[in-house]
């Protein structure tokens, strides 16, 4: 599939100061502690969160057509 950073993605990790390996392994090896749940567009949303070098890294995605990964946000 293919992976977007939202505007507001990029703007949490630039405000938290995490890479994009943080937010790569959360996504590979986090688990979802929110969701799924179908958002306005049709898209499922969930929370993934997983603690990566010592940070606790939560990060909002959206599944667009089992094809498309949207990273909403970042905390």
């Amino acid at each position: 599939g293919q992976l977007t950073i939202e505007p507001h993605g990029k703007e949490g990790m630039r405000d938290r100061n995490i890479s994009m390996r943080q937010v790569l392994t959360a996504l590979q090896k986090g688990s979802v502690n929110q969701g799924p749940s179908l958002d306005e567009c049709g898209d499922w949303r969930c929370r993934i969160r997983k603690r990566v070098s010592g940070r606790l890294v939560r990060v909002i995605v959206a599944i667009h057509g089992m094809r498309f990964l949207y990273v909403i946000s970042v905390h």
